[in-house]
C-alpha cells in the first residue's frame, strides 16, 4: 500500500466491507449503496457480471451474498489495480474473477450470467471533469453521458440468461434519459424501477404529496450539489446548462437524480 492509498469500510447492508482506495480511482459512492439495496439477498450458486467493477465493492458483496462466480471487468488501469488487490484482501480469489477490459470483451457467451451489475459511466465528460468526480484515467460517461450504457444494454443480451436480470443506473437529469430507456425496450422485454415496487411507490407519494416531500422518492437517488460545484458548471458551460440538464432547486439547494433501472427477458437478435 503506497502513501497515497487508504483503506476505507464501506456499510453495505449486512457487513462493513474494507477496501483499498486512492485519489486516482473511483470511490463506492451513493449509487454504490442502491445498487446493493437493489441486488437480490441471496446470491447462492449465481453467475454474475460485475461490468464496470471499478475498485470491487459490488463483486464483492455479490460473493459474499453467495455468487458461485463474480467475472468483474474494469477498463480503468488504477481501478483494475486495486480491484485485484481488494479481491486478494477479501481472500475471494476462487470466486471473483478481474479482467481489465471493457464492457463483455473477456466473458464467453457460452456461460450467461444470472446477473449483470453495470455501474458504467453515465455521466456527461464535461459534468463529470468540472466536479473532479472521474480522476484522470477514469472514463466518463461520454460527450452525452449515455452513450456508454446506450451501448453496454445492445450487447448484454447475449451474456445474460433468459431469466436474469441487468442491473444499471441513469443520471436522469444530467442527460437525455430516453435515450437509455429506448434502448433499454428495444433490447430488454421488461423494464422497471429496481429500487421499489410500484405498489410501494404509491403508497409513499400518496403520503409524500401532502408533505411537499416528493424529492426524497425512494425509486430515486438524490445527489446535493453546493454552491461552489454551481459555479463551477456555470463556467465549465459558459454560463448554460445543456437543455437535457435539469438541475432541480428545492428550498434553496441544488439537486439532480440517480436511479436504478432492471431490465429482463433479453431479445436476442440475429
Amino acid at each position: 500500500m503506497t502513501s497515497e492509498t487508504e483503506i476505507i469500510r464501506f456499510q453495505t447492508l449486512n457487513r462493513k466491507i474494507e477496501i483499498e482506495v486512492n485519489p486516482k480511482a473511483f470511490r463506492p459512492n451513493r449509487v454504490s449503496r442502491a445498487f446493493i439495496e437493489a441486488l437480490p439477498k441471496n446470491l447462492e450458486s449465481y453467475v454474475i457480471d460485475d461490468i464496470g467493477s471499478g475498485t470491487g465493492i459490488l463483486a464483492l458483496e455479490a460473493a459474499y451474498r453467495g455468487a458461485r462466480k463474480v467475472r468483474a471487468v474494469e477498463p480503468a488501469k488504477e481501478n483494475y489495480t486495486l480491484l485485484v488487490r481488494n479481491i486478494s484482501r477479501h481472500n475471494m480469489e476462487n470466486i471473483i474473477t478481474p479482467y481489465q477490459n471493457v464492457y463483455f470483451n473477456p466473458i464467453k457467451e457460452q456461460e450467461k450470467a444470472d446477473i449483470i451489475i453495470a455501474d458504467v459511466s453515465g455521466i456527461p465528460d464535461i459534468f463529470a471533469r468540472a466536479l473532479g468526480w472521474y480522476p484522470e484515467g477514469v472514463p466518463t460517461g461520454g460527450d452525452e453521458g449515455y452513450e456508454i450504457t446506450c451501448e453496454l444494454l445492445k450487447r448484454a443480451p447475449k451474456y445474460l440468461k433468459e431469466t436474469g436480470k441487468l442491473f444499471f443506473p441513469i443520471a436522469n437529469d444530467l442527460l437525455d434519459e430516453n435515450k437509455i430507456l429506448d434502448a433499454a425496450r428495444q433490447n430488454f422485454r421488461n423494464v422497471e424501477n429496481a429500487l421499489c415496487s410500484e405498489k410501494d411507490l404509491l403508497n409513499w407519494k400518496e403520503k409524500a404529496s401532502k408533505n411537499n416531500n416528493l424529492w426524497k422518492s425512494p425509486d430515486y437517488v438524490w445527489f446535493q450539489l453546493r454552491d461552489k460545484d454551481m459555479e463551477n458548471l456555470k463556467k465549465a458551460y459558459n454560463g448554460r446548462l445543456p437543455k437535457t440538464m435539469n438541475i432541480q432547486e428545492v428550498k434553496g439547494r441544488h439537486f439532480w437524480r440517480g436511479q436504478i433501472i432492471s431490465v429482463e427477458q433479453p431479445i436476442i437478435k440475429s
